[in-house]
């Protein structure tokens, strides 16, 4: 059977799989930290089990909840790996711990020691959606692990409902701002100046995108800017 895991990138370090939930399709992301250390962002529960030939039974994980909607699966990856633990927003632990059906959830704050200098974690500021933001400094390139805020759907669904769904959410085909996300951003100005900061730098970026394709174009940052720019 072959893996749905598909490298991203050279040498390993980080890897991607898709998984299906009752309202489409989503994206987990493996990163290696140091040693088998793993961080998983959004981890899909379908795809625990292949999970494994990437991820050691003893390794140290750090489950990561890309923002308050993404729970489906820690519960599961949590009980698998003994010495895994999730993490999410201060302001929406609470919520995921719920949703997911856990005993505890840690702050996002606490996984700061696990990483190496090439992984960051990032909070877009003033967002209660409680979405988490990670960068890998890899190739040369600063790839960017996101949730709901930014996405870069290939085509709408087939069926119906499904179709009407993702619009009811503001999905569009291409690189796009989620309307629930923008929605849920107080400070607009604020979201704006911290954006630029991060990805207007000269340097090549590349999306990786819970919900869509991987964007390895070039010019992905002043594509980003710009987008941010007219949304918000």
């Amino acid at each position: 059977m072959n893996s749905p895991w598909d490298s991203v990138g050279s040498g390993g370090r980080l890897h991607t799989a898709r998984y299906a939930f009752p309202g489409g399709v989503s994206r987990s992301t493996i990163v290696a930290l140091h040693g088998d250390a793993r961080l998983v962002y959004s981890p899909g529960d379908a795809l625990l089990e292949s999970a494994e030939g990437l991820i050691a039974p003893d390794a140290e994980v750090l489950l990561v909840a890309p923002c308050a909607a993404h729970t489906l699966g820690l519960a599961r990856w949590r009980d698998h790996f003994p010495r895994a633990m999730v993490v999410a927003v201060e302001g929406v632990r609470e919520r995921v711990r719920q949703q997911a059906g856990l005993a505890e959830v840690r702050p996002l704050s606490e996984a700061e020691p696990w990483m190496p200098a090439q992984v960051r974690l990032h909070v877009p500021p003033a967002c209660a959606m409680g979405e988490a933001w990670v960068s890998v400094e890899h190739d040369d390139r600063v790839y960017w692990l996101v949730a709901d805020s930014i996405m870069n759907i290939a085509a709408l669904a087939d069926r119906f409902w499904l179709r009407w769904l993702q619009r009811l959410y503001g999905l569009k085909v291409g690189l796009s701002v989620g309307r629930m996300f923008r929605a849920s951003v107080s400070d607009r100005e604020g979201f704006r100046r911290w954006a630029r900061a991060r990805f207007d730098d000269g340097r090549e970026h590349v999306l990786v995108p819970c919900h869509g394709e991987i964007d390895a174009r070039p010019g992905l940052g002043a594509r980003l800017v710009a987008l941010i720019e007219r949304r918000f």
